[in-house]
């Protein structure tokens, strides 16, 4: 943001940066600039204004998917993510995400 818009920019001046490292995950935050004009309050807080506003979020880690470790022991339903059940047993399906005891299973080889 450049400000005033009818003069030469001076970034040194208007723009205002911060490091990503003071941002809180999982918040939001709203920008709001108030213009001050030879002692006078230019931009006066409008609640009908739109703001500008952006979300922080933490890294993304899948919550719903697990990998299969002692399903080989024991027979098992396993169905596609479509909900048809398969004939197949494990070892012999391809690498995919299938549905097995009524949860997500991720079979990587």
């Amino acid at each position: 943001v450049y400000l005033p818009c009818d003069a030469d920019n001076n970034a040194a001046q208007t723009r205002i940066t911060f490091a990503a490292s003071q941002l809180e995950p999982n918040h939001s935050y709203e920008i709001h600039i108030e213009v001050e004009r030879d002692g006078k309050r230019e931009d006066i807080w409008n609640p009908n204004t739109l703001r500008n506003v952006f979300n922080t979020v933490d890294e993304l880690k899948p919550t719903g998917i697990g990998l299969l470790k002692d399903y080989k022991e024991s027979v098992k339903n396993i169905f596609t993510l479509q909900g048809i059940r398969l004939s197949k047993t494990w070892e012999e399906l391809p690498v995919g995400v299938y549905i097995i005891d009524g949860k997500k299973v991720i079979k990587t080889r």
